[in-house]
């Protein structure tokens, strides 16, 4: 597959080694939503630039219901910019059968994960 690029990559940024947890062609086999795992084909890897930022990604990192610790190589940086998604969840409504706050189908202002560096 050819690298995903959105426009040129910025100088102002280098990417870091991260190694994931699942090789791409393993992740027909996780049960994410039909949504997700027809979204896989177009999932960014290799030598990648997404909104100018570029990222090198080997494998795919998978966290699900536990937390995954990744060592890293010490790097020194003013910004550590991540490329990730989320599955899609199916929206809960209340006792009345209203969905309360209704953040729209992308979760907006919902927590998308928590980094920890040590």
């Amino acid at each position: 597959m050819a690298a995903l690029r959105d426009g040129p990559a910025s100088p102002l940024f280098s990417p870091i080694e991260i190694k994931g947890n699942y090789r791409f062609s393993a992740l027909s086999k996780k049960p994410f939503s039909l949504e997700l795992s027809a979204g896989l084909p177009d999932a960014h890897r290799g030598k990648s630039v997404a909104w100018g930022i570029p990222f090198l990604i080997d494998r795919a990192l998978v966290v699900q219901n536990e937390p995954v610790h990744i060592p890293i190589s010490p790097t020194q940086a003013r910004w550590l910019v991540f490329l990730h998604t989320s599955d899609v969840r199916p929206d809960i409504t209340n006792t009345h059968g209203f969905i309360s706050p209704m953040r729209g189908i992308g979760k907006l202002g919902e927590p998308a994960a928590e980094y920890v560096f040590v």
